[in-house]
C-alpha cells in the first residue's frame, strides 16, 4: 500500500472524529513531548556544530596572534628591516667562527 494514500485516508479519519471531553488537559503537549524523545540525539548536527565553533574560535585565535605578532614585531624592529633581521641572525654563527 502506497504511504501516501494512508497517511491520507489516517488523517481524514481522525479529522471526522469529534474530540471527546474526556481527554486529560495539554495530553497533546505530552505526547508531543513523548514523540521528541523517541527520536534519538542527532550526533551528526552536534558534531557538524563543534567542529563550526571550533573553526571559528581557531580563526579568532589566529587573527588575535597574528595582530599580537605584528605588533611586536613593529616595535622590536628599530628601523631594521626583516632581510636585515634574518641575514644578520643567519651570519652570526659565521662570523663567531672567523674570531676564533
Amino acid at each position: 500500500m502506497d504511504l501516501h494514500e494512508l497517511e491520507r485516508k489516517l488523517i481524514a479519519a481522525a479529522r471526522a472524529q469529534v474530540p471527546s471531553d474526556a481527554v486529560p488537559p495539554a495530553f497533546e503537549a505530552r505526547v508531543m513531548a513523548r514523540l521528541r524523545e523517541l527520536h534519538g540525539p542527532d550526533f551528526v548536527t552536534a558534531w557538524a556544530q563543534g567542529l563550526w565553533r571550533g573553526a571559528l574560535a581557531s580563526l579568532a585565535a589566529t587573527a588575535v596572534v597574528g595582530l599580537a605578532l605584528a605588533l611586536v614585531t613593529q616595535l622590536a624592529t628599530d628601523g631594521e628591516s626583516v632581510a636585515e633581521r634574518f641575514e644578520t641572525a643567519m651570519l652570526a654563527g659565521i662570523e663567531l667562527e672567523g674570531d676564533q
